[in-house]
């Protein structure tokens, strides 16, 4: 679809957005973006706005992945949007880091539409800001109650159990995800490094090798490689790094790590 409106605006620290269109084929491409968390919204006259939270990460492109726009079915004049005008409040507080104000507007969401997955979604994202682990699980387990097959709200629940560094629940959460989106290389790397740090290198290193062409991922194969003492292996995997991305961000830890493992 020609035209959407797309804004990625960074939740991470510095209000910025861009804002962009769709081509002929309704594909969109930005370069040169800030690594990060982002709230994605696409527009267009006549359907409903799409939103979720993406994160741009080193390595690869970030891609979305097919989204469809759904059209808008008509209302009566009279009928306003149940709720809309709290959530974008939540949405503006939240990319101006006014976490308290945001999590009290998604809770105000949540109770006028308790059927929305997003808006308990974006509280228990709220709440995590806010370092309110307790809450914001709370409110991101009613999300995947909600719509078990949101994605965006297991992607969520894994960010929460990640940064508490609970890996065993990271792991579910974001194994949920991929089997929801498993087009998506962010979160089969994130799965990769979430089985590492629960011990589970076996099942790590099957996860990541399905991303033969990322540098980032064959530098976790060569740590785990490392890691079982196949040197060879490691070799192999580190050599594809430089192959795949010779000034990326794991570039100078690879060309270090070879060094010492290569015969002098």
């Amino acid at each position: 679809m020609p035209g959407v409106r797309v804004t990625l605006s960074f939740l991470g620290g510095v209000n910025r957005t861009i804002s962009l269109e769709s081509d002929g084929q309704g594909n969109f491409v930005r370069m040169g973006i800030r690594l990060g968390e982002y709230h994605l919204e696409l527009t267009r006259e006549g359907f409903e706005p799409y939103e979720e939270t993406v994160r741009i990460r080193p390595g690869p492109p970030t891609r979305i992945g097919e989204i469809a726009l759904r059209p808008l079915v008509a209302a009566p004049v009279t009928a306003a949007p149940t709720g809309s005008a709290s959530l974008r409040d939540g949405q503006e507080a939240l990319q101006a880091e006014d976490y308290e104000a945001a999590a009290a507007a998604f809770a105000v969401e949540t109770g006028e539409r308790p059927e929305s997955s997003e808006a308990h979604r974006l509280l228990g994202v709220a709440l995590r800001l806010l370092g309110r682990a307790d809450e914001a699980r709370a409110a991101l387990v009613r999300a995947t109650e909600v719509d078990p097959g949101s994605a965006p709200a297991w992607t969520a629940l894994a960010d929460l159990e990640a940064g508490v560094q609970a890996w065993a629940a990271t792991v579910v959460a974001l194994e949920t995800a991929l089997e929801l989106d498993a087009a998506s290389r962010d979160l089969r790397f994130r799965l990769g490094g979430a089985l590492m740090n629960a011990g589970d290198l076996d099942r790590a290193a099957e996860v990541l090798a399905g991303l033969p062409d990322d540098a980032a991922a064959h530098y976790q194969l060569g740590m785990i490689a490392l890691n079982r003492g196949a040197n060879e292996e490691a070799i192999a995997h580190l050599e594809r790094v430089l192959a795949l991305d010779p000034e990326g961000p794991t570039a100078a830890q690879a060309r270090g790590i070879l060094t010492a493992l290569r015969p002098q």
